[in-house]
């Protein structure tokens, strides 16, 4: 069964998942696939911030806002509301499945790299790779109802 909730999980969400929620909710609207939601959230979240500066102004270079994002912890609530968690690293699968994910993966072989702290270029390399990866999970949800295994980059 294809997800219906997805949560994109990341460290401190205000960069990578909140980066890889809007992309995917572009995609999905692109799509008319409007019934899927998409949530992001930190394994140590910076409650009481936004999105990063940087994140804001790439997405925005790409025609959505991070403007109303507000960084969430991952809980226990969260990850059993979703119907697929997606960590832009395996220590972020591993926290979610901690916390009872019964479908968490990572959203490519190798880690996407946390760009906080970094230039503006890197942001939009973060912004490039997550544009790539994401798509192609979207379509592989939509090709074989849903997505086993660890990395959505493994094809079944």
């Amino acid at each position: 069964m294809s997800p219906r909730r997805i949560l994109f999980v990341c460290t401190g969400n205000i960069c990578r998942s909140p980066m890889a929620a809007a992309i995917a909710r572009a995609e999905l609207d692109r799509a008319g696939a409007g019934a899927i939601e998409v949530e992001s959230a930190g394994t140590m979240a910076m409650v009481g911030w936004g999105a990063t500066r940087e994140a804001a102004r790439v997405a925005e270079e790409h025609g959505t806002s991070l403007a109303g994002h507000r960084p969430r912890q991952l809980t226990r609530e969260l990850v059993a509301g979703a119907d697929l968690v997606v960590g832009m690293e395996p220590a972020h699968v591993a926290a979610a499945e901690r916390l009872g994910a019964a479908r968490a993966i990572t959203l490519a072989e190798r880690p996407v790299a946390d760009p906080y702290g970094c230039s503006l270029d890197v942001y939009r390399e973060t912004w490039a790779l997550l544009a790539e990866r994401i798509p192609a999970l979207l379509e592989r949800i939509a090709d074989d109802g849903g997505i086993d295994g660890r990395s959505a980059d493994r094809v079944g």
